[in-house]
């Protein structure tokens, strides 16, 4: 029986989604159609059924309860997370403290001996009598270091 085209419009005419034209062409159809018809009568019935069911209101401790689900599923989500990062910032401290003792540039432990050795061997006291040649010195001593690298 609801072999008519303007069957799925039903809907949005019981709704009032229809333009004034558009109502105004379904409203002489539904004159003539009982199908139509039957189908908004049985919308119509739907919606005053709905809207005298009385709906109870929800317990109290029930409502609580499902209230609370989320909130224990996020603080137990948030701790691999947090061992992720702890994990994290563990790992560049240690990083962080390699590169602060120069490891690959000095021997661990700071063998002073070679360092100051390596420093002496540069260092000539007699040509130093002036500060200008002090200074002279080591910026001679600095753009041949750049040279060497």
């Amino acid at each position: 029986m609801k072999s008519c085209r303007w069957i799925e419009r039903v809907g949005a005419y019981h709704d009032g989604e229809m333009s004034g034209e558009i109502r105004e062409d379904f409203e002489i159809h539904l004159s003539d159609c009982p199908c139509c018809r039957e189908e908004l009568r049985s919308l119509r019935d739907l919606s005053t059924s709905v809207c005298e069911e009385s709906v109870g209101s929800m317990p109290r401790p029930l409502r609580e309860a499902i209230l609370q689900i989320p909130r224990k599923q996020a603080r137990i989500d948030m701790l691999p997370t947090a061992k992720a990062l702890a994990s994290v910032a563990a790992l560049l401290l240690v990083i962080s403290l390699g590169f602060s003792l120069k490891i690959g540039d000095w021997p661990l432990g700071g063998n002073d001996r070679w360092h100051d050795s390596y420093v002496v061997e540069e260092w000539d006291s007699e040509a130093l009598e002036e500060p200008e040649a002090e200074v002279t010195h080591w910026v001679v001593a600095g753009l041949s270091e750049k040279e060497r690298r």
